[in-house]
């Protein structure tokens, strides 16, 4: 098993299921990136070029998916969230 891929699933719940859906959903829609494991935490690029990363900080309760490159998104505008609106 690739480290990336242990470090997802080696996540407590609910953030494994969380991010192995965000997985499942970036190589579905994406099937050009790879998998790799960089500065800890798992990277996905495209072309050699960072595409995005997932974490999910211990200390915290929560997961980023954070996107380096934007303009392979640009045909998915409608589903980006630009801003954090708070409940």
């Amino acid at each position: 098993m690739k480290p990336a891929e242990s470090y997802i699933l080696n996540q407590e719940e609910p953030f494994k299921s969380i991010l192995v859906h965000v997985q499942f959903l970036i190589e579905k829609n994406f099937p050009e990136v790879d998998l790799r494991f960089k500065w800890k935490i798992p990277y996905y690029f495209l072309n050699d070029t960072p595409f995005c990363y997932l974490n999910s900080p211990k200390k915290k309760k929560y997961v980023d998916v954070c996107f380096w490159v934007t303009s392979p998104l640009s045909n998915y505008n409608e589903f980006l969230i630009t801003k954090i609106e708070r409940w």
